[in-house]
């Protein structure tokens, strides 16, 4: 595990920006009951503490997480340092094989505190879904200024064929409908073994 510093359907009801905000903040829950799962069944069968270590571990790093999105931020916040500690925490909280490596390249973005707080579910939402296409290797991560949107890209080689990709789940539905209330536009591609997405996001 490492990383490197070097961002169309329209289906489904609308719901307010703010509730959608708080379902993508909250979806943790489902992620720390399927650790502890894991957790109380290694406990119930007499596995080894390694097992119960790692998944000690994965739950810290998920509360971690939780924190990192739900907890203000200071006026000057800097964007990539949001991407790599979301992308860490994702890693650990995850994985115990292979390394998958984030990759960021970016000029220097900063928010306020608002901005930060509306964005960050967003990138912890396609790093996640990233994250769910592949086993191992590199995932590469742009964020730009462009005028007065701020565009945030995250692509991979997926470990599944594209036929397989095409299925979006509760969180990449919530988060296009949140994304619609605040004006910002997402765009997921997948082909061959290659996973894309990209966000616009208005400043």
């Amino acid at each position: 595990m490492s990383c490197n510093c070097q961002r169309q359907m329209r289906g489904g009801s609308d719901i307010p920006a703010p509730v959608a905000l708080h379902e993508l903040r909250h979806r943790f829950a489902n992620e720390l009951a399927a650790t502890l799962a894991s957790l109380q069944i290694a406990k119930a069968r007499g596995d080894s503490d390694q097992l119960i270590a790692e998944a000690i571990e994965r739950i810290e790093a998920q509360a971690k997480l939780a924190r990192f999105l739900i907890e203000p931020h200071g006026p000057r916040f800097q964007v990539v340092e949001g991407i790599l500690n979301i992308g860490v925490l994702l890693i650990r909280s995850r994985f115990s094989g292979p390394d998958v490596t984030i990759r960021v390249k970016t000029s220097p973005v900063t928010l306020d505190t608002r901005e930060a707080a509306d964005f960050l579910p967003v990138v912890n939402e396609l790093l996640v879904n990233a994250l769910k296409h592949v086993s191992e290797g590199v995932i590469h991560v742009s964020v730009r200024k462009k005028e007065n949107r701020l565009i945030f890209a995250v692509r991979n080689q997926a470990g599944i064929p594209a036929s397989e990709q095409t299925h979006e789940g509760q969180g990449v539905a919530i988060l296009r409908r949140y994304l619609r209330h605040k004006g910002a536009r997402l765009n997921i591609r997948a082909r061959d073994k290659n996973y894309a997405a990209t966000v616009t996001w208005p400043l």
